[in-house]
């Protein structure tokens, strides 16, 4: 929830075009697939992604942006 709200705060606020990701694929046009346990899922992800915040803990993943 907490990554809906900030969504919505980016989009509101700023000019920039805003994109969500989660585990569970959804149909949305502005979603990214991302499953922290899977780091195959990070590069296609996060491709065209100037900036990402990160909701939940990322420890399983730390590192992972070196391989990107």
């Amino acid at each position: 929830m907490l990554g809906a709200i900030t969504a919505a705060i980016l989009r509101a606020r700023t000019p920039h075009h805003v994109l969500i990701g989660g585990r569970r694929k959804e149909g949305r046009e502005d979603f990214r697939h991302i499953d922290l346990s899977d780091p195959a899922t990070l590069a296609p992800a996060l491709a065209g992604v100037d900036f990402a915040i990160a909701q939940g803990a990322t420890g399983q993943v730390q590192g992972a942006h070196r391989r990107l």
